[in-house]
Parts: structure tokens; sequence; C-alpha cells
């Protein structure tokens, strides 16, 4: 049998709605969003103790974000 492992050639993205661009996974991507979209959020996410608490829960803070501001399709006639 031959296994092919297609897990190590998927690199996680966000997809940024607001700007069309495709950017990094990670905190600091993540903290910039926050800090020039949701302040609330933003506070919460840097008072987190520990770099490593941080990237655990880094897709839980975008969950939270998607919750606080979905996303608005308009529908063209």
């Amino acid at each position: 049998p031959v296994s092919i492992d297609l897990a190590k050639d998927i690199t996680p993205r966000i997809l940024d709605f607001n700007t069309g661009k495709i950017l990094e996974y990670s905190t600091v991507v993540l903290e910039e969003i926050l800090k020039e979209r949701d302040e609330l959020l933003y506070k919460e996410y840097t008072t987190l103790a520990t770099q490593k608490l941080k990237r655990q829960l880094l897709l839980r803070y975008i969950e939270k974000y998607n919750e606080r501001h979905p996303l608005l399709i308009k529908e063209e006639l």
C-alpha cells in the first residue's frame, strides 16, 4: 500500500474578506486584524498569558471575530 500524507502540504491561511487578501495564519496577523477592527477582542487576546496559549486559541478567536462580524452577502438581482 502507498500512503501519501497530504497534511504536510496543507498550510492554513486567513482570508480577509475586507481586503480580499490571503494572510498568514499566525498570532501576529490576528492581533493586527483585531487591533484595527475589534478593540474588545484585541484587548482580550493580547492579555492571554503566553504566546503558546495565543497559538492554541488562535482558531477560537477567529471564530469569535466571525461571530461578532458576520459576512453579509448582497444579493444582486
